[in-house]
């Protein structure tokens, strides 16, 4: 890619929603020289995933389950250059979201899951949060899938907070446990 395009890319991405920048991601080359767009591109493309098997009533199923896992955060440390488009004036509200959410990502405990909830719940609407709960570590991904409105969102971060919900020592060992014996509809 030469300098002119990425510094055009560099300045397009930034102003569009996360739906209308997927393909832009997915058909980037991988040499490009921003400064963000390859961790978000490798972000985008290589989270951890577990993978699991969905027993009912004791019975294992053909559905597999795939879960973005917390157990690589280190891996997430690098979204942190990310945050520099925080400095754009005409950034997407979407990206905003992103960067105000990496914290959860980058050290999954429960006050970084409720701060991110609380944002989201706060900074946009329901219509994103399938969207986003597709990139999102299993412990955030389940409460953007569960919650319809932003007060039921407001309500799960405070359960969370209180700790109805676990843990992240909690949620390794849930990862664990399905990796290796599968999740029923009970859990």
């Amino acid at each position: 890619m030469d300098k002119f395009t990425s510094n055009r890319l560099e300045k397009l991405l930034p102003n569009l929603s996360f739906k209308e920048c997927h393909n832009s991601l997915f058909n980037s080359p991988n040499d490009c020289s921003l400064i963000w767009l390859p961790t978000l591109i490798h972000w985008w493309n290589k989270l951890n995933r577990i993978e699991a098997k969905l027993f009912v009533n004791s019975i294992e199923s053909e559905i597999t389950i795939k879960l973005i896992s917390i157990s690589q955060q280190h891996e997430y440390i690098e979204l942190q250059t990310i945050k520099s488009l925080d400095l754009e004036i005409s950034l997407h509200p979407d990206w905003k979201l992103l960067i105000n959410i990496i914290d959860f990502y980058i050290e999954p405990t429960v006050n970084n899951l409720t701060d991110a909830l609380e944002y989201i719940a706060d900074a946009s609407e329901p219509e994103i949060w399938s969207f986003l709960a597709r990139k999102s570590p299993w412990p955030l991904a389940v409460h953007l899938l569960r919650a319809t409105t932003k007060a039921e969102l407001m309500t799960f971060a405070q359960q969370i907070r209180t700790g109805m919900f676990g843990d992240a020592e909690q949620w390794l060992i849930l990862e664990t446990k399905w990796k290796n014996n599968g999740i029923s509809l009970k859990n």
